[in-house]
């Protein structure tokens, strides 16, 4: 637990004493559990839940990927959108063909990007981590500039 921090350990611990890792695991049909990815990097999108990590191990498939990040941006209509941004060894010219791409892989139809970014650097945060919190404002921004 957390020393001297009862509120924190309530919290972080369930009334049974297994810890909240805030992963989003799968019990398979065998038994073995399997990590999804973080619940606090789970996309809503009308209602279905969709894991960043699933979108970004899809997105990393495709020749044209070097590094991505996927993240969550609110919307109106959907609650929120699913925003891939991509460092690219080269950048695609048919977005469309980059989605039907990703379809033919396997990737469901709800878990293809609503938007997608290209970026040449990550913002990172002061750990060195990328700053997801900072690309969620640019894909908000990016997209309000893109509707006008």
């Amino acid at each position: 637990g957390y020393y001297r921090a009862p509120a924190h350990n309530a919290q972080a611990f369930t009334a049974q004493g297994f810890y909240r890792t805030g992963d989003n695991v799968r019990l398979d049909e065998v038994g073995n559990l399997h990590v999804e990815g973080r619940i606090k990097e789970q996309i809503n999108r009308a209602g279905e839940k969709i894991a960043a990590a699933e979108v970004e191990s899809a997105l990393l498939r495709l020749a044209e990927v070097q590094d991505c990040a996927v993240v969550a941006a609110p919307d109106t209509l959907l609650g929120e959108r699913i925003c891939a941004f991509i460092i690219a060894q080269q950048v695609p010219t048919d977005y469309q063909q980059l989605r039907q791409q990703l379809t033919r892989m396997g990737l469901s139809a709800w878990k293809i990007p609503d938007q997608i970014e290209f970026l040449d650097h990550w913002p990172l945060t002061a750990v060195g981590k990328i700053d997801k919190k900072r690309l969620t404002a640019l894909a908000v921004d990016r997209y309000r500039h893109s509707a006008q």
